[in-house]
């Protein structure tokens, strides 16, 4: 069975699939500004990791030197 189609977020933002895999290694950005400026560098673009009631967590993943990281 296949995985449901992704929809956008909350904003527009593109959801995260969820079924991709794991990363190799995790950039945790300080601010909201950080991680913007961390993806623009990397020329990727935010996601919305999780969402509830409350918050949202955005996130960014790119090939750094052939290797998955995620910020």
């Amino acid at each position: 069975m296949s995985a449901p189609p992704s929809r956008p977020g909350l904003y527009g933002l593109p959801r995260q699939c969820e079924n991709t895999a794991a990363p190799a290694r995790v950039h945790t950005a300080h601010d909201f500004a950080e991680l913007q400026g961390w993806a623009r560098a990397k020329g990727v673009p935010l996601t919305v990791g999780a969402e509830d009631w409350h918050s949202l967590t955005y996130q960014a993943t790119a090939l750094v030197s052939g290797e998955r990281v995620c910020c």
